[in-house]
């Protein structure tokens, strides 16, 4: 399966890419750490529209720091999910410029890491406060995936980010931390603390060119 589906977007999968989906698939929580450009956002997409009603949530929430990588990753998802026969899938953008799905309600939202922390504390910023139930729910009931995680501010967005994990890990879901630098204490703090896999691309050569031809 793993396969067939990284082969129908006309690439091999890397190791860290399959280590993630197998992880994905028993429906345990992954940190992983990856080079720039190592197809990270691939490691959990494509095993979420495989597995997304079984061993992961119905929906994903994916939170960045910044509006223009959410801008980049939810074209790269309608892309992928185009290809992929997935055409009904909603995949929204949410944050200031582009409030798609305010409440959380698409089969994938792209967000800004405040749009998500806000809307779980029940203040979301693009809603009136007496609708701020309703994508707080959505926060725990998803698989939410932080990316560019170095890069989030590290008084609020990072602790705000353990908060919600350290909530869906009691629920039973898993959740995916995805960085290109975090330090081996960081990838041992998660793994002992939240039982996520740490999955390390670092080490290993990353062939980016590595296409199949049609």
């Amino acid at each position: 399966m793993l396969e067939k589906v990284f082969c129908s977007l006309g690439w091999l999968p890397h190791s860290h890419q399959r280590n993630a989906w197998q992880a994905l698939e028993q429906g345990k929580s992954i940190i992983l750490r990856a080079p720039t450009g190592s197809g990270k956002t691939e490691a959990v997409f494509l095993p979420f529209v495989t597995f997304a009603d079984n061993s992961l949530p119905p929906r994903m929430l994916y939170a960045l720091p910044l509006r223009s990588l959410a801008n980049q990753v939810v074209e790269r998802m309608r892309g992928h999910a185009d290809k992929l026969g997935r055409r009904d899938w909603r995949i929204r953008l949410q944050h200031g410029q582009a409030p798609e799905s305010v409440l959380f309600a698409s089969d994938v939202v792209v967000c800004t890491i405040d749009q998500l922390v806000t809307s779980y504390a029940c203040t979301p910023l693009t809603l009136p406060l007496r609708h701020g139930n309703i994508p707080a729910g959505a926060v725990m009931s998803s698989f939410v995936v932080f990316d560019e995680v170095h890069l989030f501010d590290p008084e609020r967005a990072l602790q705000a980010m353990r908060l919600i994990c350290e909530r869906l890990h009691r629920l039973g879901l898993p959740f995916a931390l995805l960085s290109a630098t975090l330090p081996d204490s960081v990838l041992s703090f998660w793994e002992m603390e939240f039982g996520c896999k740490p999955i390390d691309a670092c080490d290993d050569p990353i062939q980016r060119d590595v296409r199949i031809e049609f």
